[in-house]
């Protein structure tokens, strides 16, 4: 999918929140309501299928390249998913590009677990940076 262009609304709902802050990569620009994730570097860029990174939540604000982006996570969102189905529920969700999610990947983006159907277009995920890290590790071998 194409990267947001401009800002957009998201639902959450709290679980355990808790806020990211982090810079964002050099011309990137991360609009509000998109989904981020954090490279090798530590800066933020919108999250998709790229290597070397890990989708860290949903953006609070727009930030442009060098700026400060507040990450939301330890949240479930209410992310687009192509041809979303009720047995969708309890499969991964990984970055697809434009703040969207799909169950297959190249590189196992991971932006959390299907908790929730809410429509043909959309599916409510759990969203949490802790535990993609984790994911991250082991997909890698790296120690945690």
């Amino acid at each position: 999918m194409a990267d947001l262009t401009a800002g957009r609304s998201i639902d959450t709902k709290s679980v355990f929140p808790y806020t990211i802050h982090a810079l964002v990569l050099a011309s990137n620009t991360v609009y509000a309501g998109d989904l981020v994730a954090i490279n090798g570097d530590g800066t933020a860029e919108p999250a998709d299928d790229a290597a070397s990174i890990i989708v860290a939540g949903v953006a609070r604000n727009t930030a442009a390249a060098g700026e400060d982006v507040e990450i939301e996570s330890g949240i479930i969102a209410t992310i687009p998913w192509a041809s979303a189905a009720a047995g969708d529920v309890g499969a991964p969700a990984y970055a697809a590009g434009g703040g969207a999610a799909k169950v297959t990947s190249t590189n196992y983006n991971l932006i959390g677990t299907v908790v929730g159907y809410v429509a043909s277009t959309s599916v409510d995920v759990l969203v949490d940076f802790n535990a993609n890290c984790a994911f991250a590790n082991r997909e890698t071998g790296e120690a945690d």
